[in-house]
């Protein structure tokens, strides 16, 4: 078989395919450049290429990102950051001190610097500068997870306060202090509600003790009154009870007795069923 050489192949092909080479080859245009293709397409499609020009609604969506962006960051005056400065380092010392203070040695959450604003603001686990919405810091105060409502000693921030922690971050969670920090007034802690004695917590561990007898020893321990009438068959009572809340503990010992329990404000009354 003869061998063909490159420059006879297009011609070997057509005839094994049964199609005729053409005597010359079709002539080629010139390529057009990109610039000319997309130049005719935009032609094509508006009827004449004109230069594009930015519209008001382009216009518009950069103006307003350029505000967002200035909104944002909300710079202030030097006065204005060293009262804000001062005012958080006031509240955090009145509300949050005392949990998150450097003077103790184990802090809640191992974060025991409040009053120290630029670790604090250095610290994106808890500020992003300009983004109080974004911050721990201020979803801990503003949700009242910090302090918690429940403090003992500390109340809640008020809405005021969460604003102006709010505007601190906002500007920028400025450091500097002013020479004399700004006086604040602070509403006292609510006092606690006094425990009911339904929910005072007692231990105990008996077997087979007359119920008189545990009935008492209850009521020494909860520091409560007990009015227990017996029945004609006192029974003998066991109970274990670690740490638990007194009247699930007289629930319990009522029911394995057959014995009512009712309340009468802080009393327990207990007695025999009726027939």
């Amino acid at each position: 078989m003869k061998r063909i050489m490159p420059s006879h192949l297009p011609h070997a092909l057509g005839r094994e395919v049964g199609v005729q080479a053409s005597a010359a080859p079709e002539a080629r245009t010139p390529e057009r450049s990109n610039r000319d293709f997309h130049s005719s397409r935009c032609a094509h499609r508006s009827g004449s290429a004109k230069a594009w020009t930015p519209t008001w609604a382009f216009i518009a969506l950069l103006l307003i990102g350029a505000t967002a962006s200035v909104v944002a960051q909300q710079p202030v005056s030097k006065e204005k950051a060293l009262d804000l400065a001062g005012n958080v380092h006031v509240i955090f010392e009145h509300k949050c001190n005392e949990c998150h203070g450097s003077q103790l040695k184990k802090p809640e959450g191992k974060f025991g610097y409040v009053l120290d604003l630029k670790r604090m603001a250095d610290n994106e686990d808890y500020v992003i500068r300009g983004k109080p919405q974004k911050s721990e810091l201020f979803r801990l105060v503003n949700e009242g997870e910090m302090p918690p409502d429940d403090h003992p000693k500390t109340p809640p921030l008020t809405g005021e306060e969460k604003d102006v922690v709010r505007r601190w971050i906002q500007a920028g969670a400025p450091h500097e202090l002013p020479a004399v920090l700004p006086k604040r007034t602070f509403a006292a802690a609510a006092p606690a509600k006094a425990k009911s004695s339904k929910d005072i917590r007692v231990t105990l561990d008996v077997r087979d003790q007359p119920a008189a007898q545990l009935f008492a020893d209850i009521a020494k321990q909860a520091r409560i009154e007990i009015a227990y009438t017996a029945p004609k068959n006192e029974p003998k009572l066991s109970i274990t009870f670690k740490n638990g809340i007194l009247s699930e503990a007289l629930d319990y010992l009522v029911l394995c007795g057959n014995l009512t329990l009712r309340w009468e404000g802080e009393k327990a009354i207990i007695g025999p069923t009726k027939p």
